[in-house]
């Protein structure tokens, strides 16, 4: 129960992560609904360790994501905004560490590969969907296109790191109509 759980989780951050949707909890300081779903699969998944009482499956994040959240430990010694500065450097944890560490654990696993692979194809569809819909409105300019994001830079950051998912299955993939799909995600 608990694999199944660490599974819908991270499926559900697949799903969840495409968007600049956030609460603020101070000024100027936002939360995303990703951020608890993260803590959440990370107890589960420290939960699991801790019931088998094996480290040796477990796939360590490599060196970069540990020196990225050094620079941003560094960074918030030097702010003057050491709320926001704080919560920018326990999402970096969450995210460079404790998802990665448990996304690469879970990835071993090819029916969770197969079963990411489908929810991001699906999910990155549904926001380019959008992002097509926003440019073929007349009142916003092609520059502001933003889909689920809230402006086009990240919009276009996620488009550069999840489009050669696409690229990748159009040319591994032989079924002529997903071919057609990933085809047709690619140009849009």
């Amino acid at each position: 129960m608990v694999d199944r759980l660490i599974s819908w989780g991270l499926l559900l951050l697949i799903v969840i992560s495409p968007t600049q949707f956030s609460i603020e909890i101070a000024p100027r300081t936002h939360v995303s609904p990703a951020d608890p779903l993260v803590t959440v699969v990370l107890a589960l998944f420290l939960f699991k360790v801790l019931k088998t009482r094996s480290w040796k499956w477990i796939a360590l994040p490599p060196l970069f994501a540990f020196l990225f959240l050094a620079a941003y430990g560094v960074s918030l010694m030097a702010t003057g905004l050491k709320m926001k500065a704080l919560k920018e450097v326990i999402q970096c944890a969450e995210y460079f560490v404790a998802a990665f560490l448990i996304l690469l654990t879970c990835l071993r696993d090819g029916k969770f590969l197969r079963q990411a692979v489908w929810t991001s194809l699906g999910t990155t569809t549904l926001v380019v969907a959008l992002g097509a819909i926003q440019y073929c409105i007349p009142s916003i300019a092609s520059f502001h296109v933003q889909s689920t994001f809230g402006n086009s830079n990240v919009f276009g950051g996620y488009l550069a790191a999840s489009i050669p998912l696409f690229m990748a299955m159009l040319c591994f993939d032989t079924h002529p109509l997903r071919r057609l799909w990933y085809c047709s995600v690619v140009i849009v």
